[in-house]
């Protein structure tokens, strides 16, 4: 719980999948960025981490967490 609770509060968290181990996306949430989002993503986290918990429960998922990719982070560090 506590793992979606701190990926819902990070900026460059866009989506939250939780997938089968067959490879199909049992849940998929977007996480929107903005002042307003962090009050959704806060209120969303409980929810998420319960219907991670219940799909983990009954099967064995995978958490993929999709991050915005900043463009210029290659020349800054290279």
């Amino acid at each position: 719980m506590d793992k979606i609770k701190g990926l819902a509060n990070e900026a460059a968290v866009r989506r939250v999948r939780i997938k089968e181990p067959d490879g199909d996306i049992a849940v998929d949430i977007p996480l929107t960025v903005g002042a307003l989002a962090g009050g959704a993503a806060v209120l969303a986290a409980p929810a998420l981490a319960l219907i991670g918990v219940a799909i983990a429960f009954f099967s064995k998922v995978t958490l993929e967490v999709v991050r915005e990719v900043d463009p210029d982070a290659d020349e800054k560090t290279g």
